[in-house]
């Protein structure tokens, strides 16, 4: 069983390595480098040539990158994310595919709340946090004519103060939630 579990895990040693590298590089300088997130892109678009692709075809691995893409815009425009993250997300997605990114991408964000709510804690800024959660989840509801109505230029006109969103390094949750979800379907599929 171990055996056979180690070989399915093979495949996904490539994106380990790469979404590692972008995890140590983005908790160290906030910054992942245009190289590392387009070799993440492209080689999850090229192991389906080569029947390894743990998407499944070609045609996953492209819906998964363009899945991911669309995802990740999301918090870009609302300048919670950089550039960075989206590729990185969609790199993801063209090695997995859209079924497992969207699994991927629901459990970084509960990461992400996660560790939001501790360093508010550690900080005595909670009470601040969910205010401010509170004021943005209410003016998006309300609807915005701009985008980017939530970048720091924007934040003070909504009453919230600028001074608590500071990015968070994202890839080290990607990097979390992806490991988990791999091991979780190798797992699942070793069962069977």
């Amino acid at each position: 069983m171990v055996t056979g579990v180690l070989e399915r895990v093979l495949p996904y040693l490539p994106l380990i390595v790469l979404l590692t590298l972008a995890a140590v590089l983005d908790l160290r300088s906030r910054r992942i480098p245009n190289w590392l997130t387009f070799t993440l892109l492209l080689s999850g678009l090229c192991v389906p040539w080569l029947g390894l692709s743990p998407a499944g075809g070609f045609g996953r691995a492209a819906l998964g990158l363009t899945l991911g893409f669309g995802l990740a815009l999301i918090p870009y425009l609302l300048g919670a994310w950089g550039a960075g993250d989206v590729k990185l997300v969609a790199g993801v997605g063209s090695w997995l595919g859209p079924l497992a990114l969207l699994e991927v991408f629901a459990l970084a964000a509960i990461g992400g709340m996660i560790v939001a709510l501790w360093v508010s804690s550690r900080q005595g800024k909670l009470r601040a946090l969910l205010r401010d959660s509170a004021v943005i989840t209410v003016s998006a509801m309300h609807g915005s004519q701009r985008l980017g109505a939530f970048s720091p230029e924007n934040r003070a006109d909504l009453g919230v103060d600028p001074s608590h969103f500071k990015r968070t390094p994202y890839a080290m949750q990607l990097l979390i939630a992806t490991i988990l979800i791999v091991l979780a379907n190798v797992t699942l599929r070793a069962g069977r």
